[in-house]
């Protein structure tokens, strides 16, 4: 399969995504989100909202 895909089929499917993701599609922001960043784990999510939490907690008047 990999010598049927050239780069250029590469590129423009990849673009194609971006312009979804861009676009409002979820599934493709998931994506590109999860093949550029890598995927969140659970717990590196947790850790990130208790984060915010205290950041928002920090500043209410």
């Amino acid at each position: 399969m990999l010598a049927a895909v050239s780069e250029d089929d590469m590129r423009a499917i990849v673009a194609r995504l971006v312009e979804l993701a861009k676009a409002g599609n979820v599934a493709a922001a998931r994506e590109v989100f999860d093949r550029t960043l890598g995927k969140t784990q659970e717990a590196d999510f947790l850790e990130r909202i208790e984060s915010l939490e205290r950041l928002l907690e920090s500043r209410r008047p």
